[in-house]
């Protein structure tokens, strides 16, 4: 596995087929590195993230199988919050080039498989059933995310409104 994608040089055509070809999985972990390089980088910051959301952008059209990763820290040099780093991170996935809906999978099914949890990432019969129930649709608008109607761990509903209701 491939974790934080460079912001420092562009990877080459032969780099990413390689990733490609050896079936590699990339976590970007975007949010990580725009929070490295608003540390380390001042002026130079966003060409630099730039750079690592075209080399992300390359990857994903390229074919390389992509999961949501944050690598979530409370390092005071760059502080990445757990839990809600996840919504900045799928928004630049999107920003790369990926669809909403790939970019959900990326931090669902895609994760799960990529760590072999199968019993999770998706709604199955016999699936560890972690669910977030929604009130607007996420492909139109990831925000939804942020605040969904109800939250099921387990099986077991752990906030919204009662089950049944």
């Amino acid at each position: 596995m491939l974790t934080h994608v460079p912001f420092g040089a562009r990877l080459s055509e032969a780099t990413i087929s390689r990733i490609v070809e050896t079936g590699t999985i990339v976590s970007p972990t975007l949010v990580m590195m725009r929070a490295i390089a608003d540390a380390r980088l001042g002026e130079h910051a966003d060409s630099a993230f730039a750079l690592a959301l075209s080399n992300v952008r390359a990857l994903h059209a390229a074919g390389a199988r992509i999961i949501a990763g944050t690598d979530a820290n409370e390092t005071p040099f760059a502080p990445v919050p757990h839990g809600a780093s996840l919504h900045g991170e799928l928004g630049y996935l999107i920003d790369a080039g990926m669809t909403a809906a790939e970019a959900i999978r990326s931090a669902t099914s895609g994760a799960a498989d990529a760590l072999g949890l199968s019993d999770r990432g998706r709604i199955v019969e016999g699936g560890r059933a972690d669910l977030l129930v929604l009130g607007t649709d996420p492909l139109a608008d990831l925000e939804g995310l942020r605040t969904p109607a109800e939250v099921w761990v387990g099986g077991v509903q752990i906030s919204g409104r009662p089950a049944g209701r």
